[in-house]
C-alpha cells in the first residue's frame, strides 16, 4: 500500500488515567524526531514492541491496531490513547513496561475512518478509549478553525474515565461551534451529569439538518450497532455514517 512506513519511535510522554487505584488507559506520545509521518485524521497504525513476540511464534513480533490521536498538523509525534487491560496481551505489556525512553515500532498509517470536512455539519459519537481517532479529527477541526457545527457525543463509565476532558472544554471555550454531550454509565456521586450509556444521548437529539450531517460512531460493536440503527430511524443514510469499532 502507498504511504505505508515502518519507524522505530521512542516514547517521549505518558499520562495514566486511573480508577480505584488502576491504571485504566494510558496516553502515549511517540517522538517523531524529525522524521515524516503523514496520515489523515481518524486512521490508525499497527505497533508493536521488541520484546513481545507472537505467542505462537516467537520468531515474530506481535502487531497490534491502534488509532492516532494526535492531528497530523502535529510534526512533532504521534499520540495513542490505550486501554489498558488486566489479562495477559499487548496493552497489559505495554502498561507493564512502558517508560519515556522505551522504543515502540510502529507501521501505517491505515484505514478509511477519514474525516470529511465538506458536511454541513459533523456529529462524532464515542465511548471509551473510542475517543482516540475522534480527538484526531476534533483537534483537528479546532486548529483550522472549522467553522460549522461539530459536536460530541461521549459516554464513558465514571468521570475518573472522562478522557482528554480538560482539552475538550478548553476546545469548547474557544470554538462555539463546538458541543459536547456526555453520560456515565456507572454510579458516581460526584458526577452531576446525565447518566446511562451513550445510546440515551442520541434517542432523544433532534440533529437538527440531520441530511446535512456526517456521523462518525466508534466504540464496541455492540454500541456502533445500536447508534447506527438510531440514526437510520432518524433518517440518516447509510453514507452519512462512518463507523471504527474494536471488541
Amino acid at each position: 500500500m502507498d504511504g505505508i512506513r515502518e519507524l522505530n519511535l521512542k516514547c517521549n510522554y505518558i499520562e495514566d488515567y486511573l480508577d480505584l487505584g488502576k491504571v485504566e488507559f494510558k496516553i502515549l506520545r511517540l517522538e517523531l524526531n524529525g522524521q515524516p509521518f503523514d496520515f489523515q485524521p481518524g486512521q490508525f497504525v499497527m505497533l508493536a514492541m521488541e520484546d513481545y513476540p507472537l505467542w505462537q511464534d516467537k520468531a515474530k513480533l506481535k502487531w497490534t491496531s491502534m488509532s492516532i490521536a494526535s492531528t497530523p498538523l502535529e510534526k512533532e509525534y504521534l499520540e495513542f490513547c490505550m486501554t489498558i487491560k488486566s489479562t495477559p496481551g499487548f496493552s497489559k505489556h505495554v502498561g507493564d513496561t512502558i517508560n519515556v525512553g522505551v522504543p515502540m515500532l510502529v507501521k501505517g498509517p491505515y484505514g478509511r475512518f477519514i474525516l470529511d470536512q465538506g458536511a454541513g455539519r459533523i456529529a462524532f459519537i464515542a465511548t471509551g478509549s473510542g475517543i482516540a481517532p475522534i480527538m484526531g479529527m476534533i483537534r483537528t477541526l479546532a486548529a483550522i478553525g472549522y467553522e460549522k457545527p461539530f459536536d460530541l457525543y461521549y459516554g464513558f463509565r465514571n468521570s475518573n474515565q472522562f478522557l482528554y476532558r480538560e482539552e475538550l472544554l478548553s476546545i469548547v471555550k474557544s470554538h462555539p461551534n463546538f458541543k459536547i454531550h456526555t453520560t456515565i454509565s456507572r454510579d458516581d456521586p460526584s458526577w452531576k451529569g446525565r447518566h446511562g450509556y451513550v445510546q440515551t444521548l442520541i434517542e432523544p437529539a433532534g440533529f437538527d439538518g440531520i441530511n446535512e450531517t456526517q456521523f462518525y460512531i466508534c466504540g464496541n460493536p455492540a454500541m456502533v450497532d445500536d447508534i447506527k440503527k438510531l440514526l437510520a430511524a432518524k433518517g440518516a443514510k447509510p453514507e452519512q455514517v462512518r463507523t471504527e469499532q474494536w471488541a
